[in-house]
């Protein structure tokens, strides 16, 4: 059930980072088309920028900004702050990303498909350990 669950999100985060990269592209031939229409002004032919070029790029920026976010929050890749990790003890901060995916995992936005246990250790005998512990997460490597 959980992989099921796990590849539809999947699917669906690719398709929405696909459709974000779609707009990147649409809003960058748009500001070129704009930029051109501008050169084109003073011989008064007619071509002209587009009218509401800055109100279109600062919402298909944002726009695709977020269809980025499910992709990258499925994948762990998104920006984290980390000024006291190193002084913390290595338990403590597997604890504490036990913690958070945990919430993430509560939470009614992402239901139970992304929940990830972060194993900090090469032995194939821990992560397997924890596997039987949390089966309803999947252990990723983190060096």
């Amino acid at each position: 059930m959980y992989a099921q669950s796990q590849h539809i999100a999947q699917v669906i985060a690719r398709t929405l980072a696909l459709a974000g990269g779609g707009a990147l592209i649409v809003l960058i031939v748009l500001t070129c088309l704009s930029i051109i229409g501008r050169v084109f002004v003073p011989l008064d032919i007619g071509i002209g920028p587009i009218r509401g070029i800055y109100d279109i790029t600062e919402i298909g920026i944002s726009a695709a900004v977020f269809a980025f976010l499910p992709l990258a929050q499925l994948r762990e890749t998104h920006a984290r702050v980390d000024l006291f990790q190193w002084a913390i003890p290595r338990r403590i901060n597997q604890g504490l990303d036990l913690l958070f995916n945990l919430a993430k995992h509560l939470s009614p936005q992402s239901g139970p498909i992304g929940f990830t246990w972060v194993c900090r250790t090469k032995s194939p005998m821990a992560r397997r350990r924890l596997l039987r512990r949390f089966p309803f997460g999947r252990a990723m490597h983190w060096p």
